[in-house]
């Protein structure tokens, strides 16, 4: 991965500035939070991004990630690969 030289980091600073004030504009003109909370649409979502990460990652990546989310910790070979 290569490294990315001054000039350009400070050029994406205006960049993210303008990202999260559209980002704000969107929320602030989008009316009362309560408009954003759709259920039918939030179910949609929910179970697409399920579907996307089952479609995405074996199962036994999937089983691993979640075993090392919950806490226990795997053996030395299953830490090394």
């Amino acid at each position: 991965m290569s490294s990315m030289s001054a000039p350009k980091k400070y050029l994406l600073i205006p960049v993210w500035i303008l990202i999260v004030a559209i980002v704000a504009l969107g929320v602030v003109q989008s009316g009362k939070p309560t408009n954003l909370i759709d259920p039918s649409g939030f179910l949609f979502v929910l179970v697409g991004g399920i579907a996307l990460v089952m479609i995405g990652f074996p199962v036994p990546e999937i089983l691993r990630a979640l075993r090392d989310a919950v806490g226990s910790s795997g053996d030395e070979a299953d830490i090394r690969s």
